[in-house]
Parts: C-alpha cells; structure tokens; sequence
C-alpha cells in the first residue's frame, strides 16, 4: 500500500464510522443531550486508535514495490538500501551501476574493508577487483543466460531483506522487496540461487 492510499482510506473510513456512529446517537438518544460530549470524546480516542494502529501496520508491511523512471534513480535506490544495510549480496549482470557515483563507490569500498559485501556476477570487471583486494567477496559465474538481479541486505541476521531489480511493460525499472519474516519463501528462492552459484565458484 502506497502513503496516499493509506491517507484516503483513513480518512474516508473514519468518515463514513463517525456518520453512522452520530446518525445511531441521534436516533437513539434524542432526549438525553448531555451525554454528546462524552460520546464524542469516546469516539475521537477510538479514532486516534484506530489511526495509529494503521499507521504502525504501514509501517511494518512497508511499500513494497518502487517503480524508477530511469537508471539515475534506481541507483539512488540502490544506494539507499545498500547504505542501510550490514552485511550485503549483490547479485548482478554486469555490475556497470558499482560506478555510477563517487558516493556509491566510496560505500562499496568500505563494506569491502569491513568484509560485508558479497558480489556475484558474470565477469570480473575493474571495479570487482578493486573490492576484491579490499576485502569483498567475488564470486564470477560465466554464465551468459542467467539474468537474475538482486541485493540482500543484513545477510546472515535474523532480519534479512531483499530487493529484486526488473523492468516492467512500460519499460521502467522495478524494485520489489521481501524479506524472511513476511515472504519467506520467495527470500529462500533466490538465497539458494545466491548460495548455488557461490558453491559452484568455490568449487571451480
């Protein structure tokens, strides 16, 4: 659910809530004006309830699907998660987005310091070996085919997340998130991919 979608529901729920519960009042306690004030504070407490519950629900589902008009943003997007993340997967085709902005390259060089990214992709480039004698973990499957494009973020806690990059019909780029904790197995589906390919690297 988008912000503006949350804001019209609420305010056309409480809308419609408020004109039954005071029409319901009228009709049943027409003679007995002097408990008005006191129905009216019960339901603006109900109400402020009600708005914070939906509130912390939007919170905690969170938008779930970005839609980006162009390649600047989806770095900005990019950026962004990568940036709030620990540890963190990137699963690339060509990974040509690493050095899209000194800001982005300087965060990719730190969690490479720090041993908290993890690259998969399907050639080195020299940005990859770059993070590789930071610290990074390269991993470079050969793999024409395989297109699949995604980044994990707290990988290995006991709140991971991922977003997965594509492209729709109208040809804008498309970022959806999941995470352990609400689409389970989706999160799975593409950690072993990840973990698949990385055995089969090592194992190469």
């Amino acid at each position: 659910m988008k912000l503006w979608q949350l804001i019209f529901n609420l305010i056309f729920t409480i809308i419609g809530w408020l004109s039954s519960a005071v029409a319901l009042w009228m009709v049943c306690t027409e003679n007995h004006k002097n408990g008005f004030f006191v129905f009216c504070l019960v339901i603006s407490v109900i109400s402020i309830v009600y708005i914070f519950l939906q509130i912390n629900l939007y919170k905690k589902n969170g938008q779930q699907t970005f839609v980006h008009s162009s390649q600047e943003k989806v770095n900005k997007y990019l950026y962004d998660w990568i940036k709030e993340g620990s540890r963190t997967v990137i699963f690339t085709r060509d990974f040509t987005w690493a050095n899209s902005s000194q800001e982005m390259l300087s965060m990719l060089e730190e969690k490479s310091r720090r041993h908290e990214l993890s690259v998969c992709l399907y050639q080195p480039t020299e940005i990859t070996d770059r993070l590789k004698e930071l610290g990074a973990e390269i991993y470079i499957h050969n793999l024409h085919d395989l297109k699949s494009r995604f980044t994990i973020i707290h990988y290995g806690t006991n709140a991971p997340q991922i977003t997965i990059g594509l492209r729709n019909a109208d040809g804008n780029y498309v970022n959806k998130r999941y995470s352990m904790q609400r689409d389970p197995h989706i999160y799975n589906l593409f950690v072993e991919l990840f973990e698949s390919i990385k055995a089969t690297c090592a194992d190469n």
